[in-house]
C-alpha cells in the first residue's frame, strides 16, 4: 500500500528534525571526547549513530504501521448522505508541497550523482593500474581514495619523483585505511542526506566534522602501525603545498587541513574509552530513533475518530423494495486506505434480509475520504425510508 503525500511529508519532517537532533548531539559528544584527547578512531565510530538512528526510525514506524493494519479500530462514522462532490475542488496542499520537495530533492540528487560519476569517470580514464586496488593518475593532484562498494587508491603521477619508497608506503597505508573503512561511501551518504533534507541545515550542522574525523583517525592508525611519527609528519609537510578543491568532499583526499594534522600528531590520544559518555550517547540515539513510533502512536490515538468524507453517494432504492413499500436498515463495514478510498465493503447486519444489501454495498464502495496516516476500519448504518 503506497503512503499518501501527507504521510510522506510528516515522516520527512519528523525524521529530518531527528537527524538534525542527532547531529547536534553527536557534535556535542564529539567535542567533549576530543577535548579529553579521546582516540579519533573512537570518535569516528560515533557517526554510526546517523544510519543506526535512521534504521531505527524506519523499523519502529513500520512495526507500528503493521500492528495498526492487522488490528484496525472499528469506528462509527456519522455522514451526511448528500453528494459533497459538487461543492468545488480545493487545492491539495500536501500534494503540492510533496511535489516541490520531490522536485528539488530529485534535482539535487541527480546533480550529485552525475557530478560524482563524471569525477570518478574522468579519473579512471586517465589512470594506470599499478596493483590490485591501486591506480596512478595524471589528473590527480593529491593521493585519494574513491569508490563506493569497491574503493580504490589513486596516486598522483607527479609525486612519483618526489617521494621515496618509505613515503610511498605511508601514503598507501593512509589511503588503504580509507578504503577498508569505506570512507568515500560515508561522505556520499551524508551528501545524499543533505540533498534529500534540503529544507534543513544538515550540511551546516555537519560541516567538515566527518572529514576531519576520518583523516585524523587515519593519521592515528598510520602512526600506530608504523611507529614513525617523524617520517609521517615530514610526509604531510611535503604535501602541504598541494590543494585539491575539485572533489567537493566526495572522495578522500590527503590534502585536508594538513598543517593542523601535523600539529595533532604531537598530541597523545587516550586509548581507553569513556564508557559513561559513550553509553549515554547510545541511549539517547535509541530514544531519538524511537520518537517517530511514539509520535505515530500518539497520532493514531488523536486521529482515531477522524474520517472526513470528501465524496459520498446515496444508495439507490431497489425497485422491488419500492414496489412492496419496504423500509429497513443495513449496517456495512469497510476499510479506508491511506488514500481515503473505500475497500472490502461487507454487510454486517440487515433488517430485510438481502433486499437492500447490494444497493448499500454499491453506494459505500464509491465513497472517498481525506487521506489518513494509517488504514482504518469503519462501520456505517444506511437507512432506507420512503419519506
Amino acid at each position: 500500500m503506497m503512503p499518501s503525500s501527507l504521510a510522506v511529508l510528516e515522516w520527512l519532517i519528523i525524521s529530518g528534525l531527528l537527524i538534525c537532533g542527532l547531529l547536534v548531539l553527536l557534535r556535542g559528544v564529539r567535542h567533549w571526547l576530543i577535548t579529553r584527547q579521546q582516540s579519533r578512531c573512537v570518535v569516528l565510530n560515533l557517526w554510526w549513530s546517523i544510519p543506526a538512528g535512521m534504521c531505527l526510525m524506519l523499523c519502529s514506524a513500520q512495526l507500528i504501521s503493521q500492528q495498526l493494519i492487522e488490528a484496525p479500530l472499528t469506528l462509527n462514522v456519522s455522514l451526511d448522505m448528500t453528494d459533497q462532490s459538487a461543492g468545488g475542488h480545493s487545492l491539495n496542499w500536501p500534494w503540492l508541497i510533496f511535489s516541490l520537495w520531490f522536485l528539488i530533492a530529485g534535482v539535487k540528487t541527480i546533480r550529485l550523482v552525475v557530478g560524482y560519476r563524471r569525477l570518478t569517470g574522468r579519473i579512471r580514464r586517465h589512470s594506470v593500474r599499478m596493483a590490485p586496488g591501486i591506480y596512478q593518475c595524471s589528473l590527480a593532484i593529491t593521493p585519494m581514495a574513491m569508490g563506493l562498494f569497491r574503493p580504490v587508491v589513486v596516486l598522483p603521477e607527479h609525486l612519483a619523483d618526489t617521494l621515496n619508497q618509505q613515503q610511498w608506503q605511508l601514503v598507501l597505508l593512509h589511503e588503504q585505511i580509507h578504503c577498508d573503512r569505506y570512507d568515500p561511501a560515508w561522505r556520499l551518504l551524508m551528501a545524499v542526506l543533505s540533498a534529500w533534507y534540503w529544507f534543513l541545515p544538515i550540511r551546516t550542522l555537519m560541516g567538515s566534522a566527518l572529514i576531519e574525523d576520518q583523516e585524523y583517525a587515519c593519521d592515528e592508525l598510520v602512526v600506530q602501525k608504523t611507529n614513525d611519527k617523524a617520517g609521517y609528519a615530514k610526509l604531510l609537510l611535503g604535501l602541504s603545498h598541494l590543494s585539491d578543491t575539485n572533489h567537493s568532499g566526495l572522495v578522500c583526499s590527503s590534502s585536508f587541513n594538513l598543517k593542523d594534522r601535523i600539529m595533532k600528531l604531537n598530541v597523545t590520544n587516550q586509548a581507553h574509552i569513556h564508557w559513561p559518555m559513550i553509553g549515554t550517547f547510545i541511549l539517547l540515539v535509541l530514544l531519538t530513533g524511537s520518537v517517530p513510533a511514539l509520535a505515530d502512536i500518539r497520532s493514531q490515538g488523536h486521529d482515531a475518530l477522524k474520517l472526513v468524507p470528501v465524496h459520498t453517494v446515496a444508495p439507490k432504492y431497489p425497485l422491488k423494495a419500492y414496489q412492496q413499500k419496504l423500509t429497513g436498515e443495513v449496517v456495512v463495514s469497510f476499510m479506508v486506505n491511506q488514500q481515503g478510498q473505500v475497500e472490502d465493503v461487507e454487510v454486517v447486519e440487515s433488517t430485510q434480509g438481502a433486499v437492500f444489501n447490494q444497493a448499500a454495498i454499491a453506494a459505500v464502495s464509491q465513497w472517498t475520504f481525506e487521506p489518513i496516516n494509517q488504514a482504518k476500519k469503519a462501520q456505517q448504518t444506511l437507512k432506507f425510508n420512503l419519506d
